[in-house]
């Protein structure tokens, strides 16, 4: 049985602030952000000098959505 794997339909850059977030759109819908990036965000929402906006944490919840 071969089964096939999802391919990139779409890759971009997620902004919030400083931060840049790799991500991609896979032809399938489903929604993926680079390991690296996911570090990055977690260390950035643990540094209380960021000041995350609610524009910034609304844009997130949208990629992830699918929005």
């Amino acid at each position: 049985m071969t089964e096939k794997l999802p391919k990139v339909a779409y890759s971009s850059e997620l902004k919030m602030g400083d931060l840049v977030l790799k991500v991609h759109v896979l032809d399938d819908g489903r929604r993926i952000i680079e390991e690296e990036s996911v570090l990055k965000f977690i260390e950035w929402l643990s540094s209380p000098a960021a000041g995350h906006s609610r524009e910034e944490i609304d844009n997130l919840a949208k990629f992830i959505k699918g929005n």
